[in-house]
């Protein structure tokens, strides 16, 4: 046997060891990588490609790159006692495919204190028998499907993690998602219950950004922020629960109205980084009617009136046509024309000024995203 086969030799017999050792007692890890294999060994071997043929413990796949440090690994497996678990929620509805991808992408997180709940809103399917399932992971089935707000709030009633994050299933994190903004959480005061961040988008690659942070609420009802649903926020659990989660009521907006709830209890920090990829399935809204859709905007308003109209008449005004500008929009998409123009004359008899600023703000928003 060459000196490369005794190489790997060493390895085989070091990655046996370690399955067999207590991925807590890092006394033992430290013990098994002293006795088996050097730092210079490491070095030298391609490790990255023999991982790959292990399955191992979350944590080395994360440890191990193009070269490797006993000292740091040994670090970062006592460092993880002390992280807070965190609760992601996955709701999901007939996407086995991207939903793998979803759950994947927590999998291959750099923090490892992870508890995941998924949420299969489709009564006539089986999901977990087509995904690969670890440990940490709870499955919750409908027995009839009730929407997306009912699914995650059955995953914030069992959620046990100190924070929530939210992934929905034609989405993904990238793989320092969670630690970053769990590291900038716990550097907040109280008044910090929450954090989101910039995204990029599947089909355009663009990084989408946003400024806003502190009160969303305003930003949020002028439609003047990208928020991206909730795969973009990590939550205070104690908070989401007090609020009652999300309202079942809302088939559209429903992301909105819970963080106008949250926003009623503290702050919301912005994380200045794309953290999360939006599948093509963004705009969800765009698979709705634009009849329905109007409908749905106006019991929106109608149900924030007052909360609308405590920011004063101009500013209600500016609410009210940034919300009507979005279905004279989707009207054409949709080629609906004389709908369109209908819903734009209705807005420029109500506030011509608005009319303008909505549709300058129109061609930006198209300029930015496509």
């Amino acid at each position: 046997m060459g000196k490369k086969g005794h190489q790997y030799l060493h390895l085989e017999i070091f990655f046996s060891d370690l399955r067999r050792c207590d991925v807590v007692n890092t006394r033992k890890i430290k013990m098994v990588w002293k006795t088996h294999i050097t730092v210079n060994l490491l070095k030298k071997v391609k490790t990255s490609k023999i991982i790959k043929n292990y399955n191992l413990l979350n944590w080395i796949n994360i440890i191990f790159g193009k070269k490797i440090k006993v000292q740091k690994a040994s670090r970062r497996m006592m460092k993880q006692k002390d992280n807070p678990l965190v609760t992601v929620i996955i709701p999901t509805y007939k996407r086995v495919k991207k939903l793998a991808r979803a759950i994947n992408s927590v999998y291959n997180q750099t923090y490892d204190n992870i508890e995941i709940i998924i949420i299969n809103d489709d009564p006539n399917s089986v999901i977990e028998k087509f995904i690969d399932l670890k440990k940490n992971v709870k499955w919750i089935n409908h027995k009839r499907n009730q929407g997306p707000s009912a699914a995650r709030n059955s995953g914030i009633q069992r959620a046990k993690g100190k924070y929530i994050a939210f992934l929905d299933d034609d989405d993904f994190f990238l793989k320092t998602k969670i630690e970053k903004l769990v590291n900038s959480m716990e550097s907040l005061n109280n008044e910090w219950i929450g954090i989101y961040s910039w995204y990029i988008r599947e089909k355009s690659r663009k990084v989408i950004k946003s400024n806003a942070e502190g009160d969303l609420s305003l930003p949020l009802l002028k439609c003047n922020m990208h928020l991206a649903g909730g795969s973009s926020l990590l939550l205070k659990t104690d908070i989401v629960k007090s609020i009652g989660g999300f309202n079942i009521s809302y088939q559209i907006h429903e992301d909105w109205n819970f963080i106008l709830k949250l926003c009623k209890k503290g702050k919301i920090k912005l994380f200045k980084e794309p953290l999360f990829v939006v599948g093509t399935s963004e705009h969800h809204h765009s698979h709705v009617s634009p009849e329905n859709f109007l409908k749905v905007k106006f019991k929106y308003l109608k149900d924030l009136n007052s909360f609308i109209s405590s920011y004063g008449y101009k500013t209600s005004k500016r609410i009210h046509t940034a919300h009507l500008s979005r279905v004279a929009i989707l009207f054409l998409n949709k080629r609906k024309i004389s709908e369109s123009l209908k819903v734009f004359y209705k807005i420029f008899r109500y506030s011509p000024l608005n009319f303008i600023i909505e549709f300058f703000n129109f061609i930006r928003r198209r300029i930015s995203l496509e």
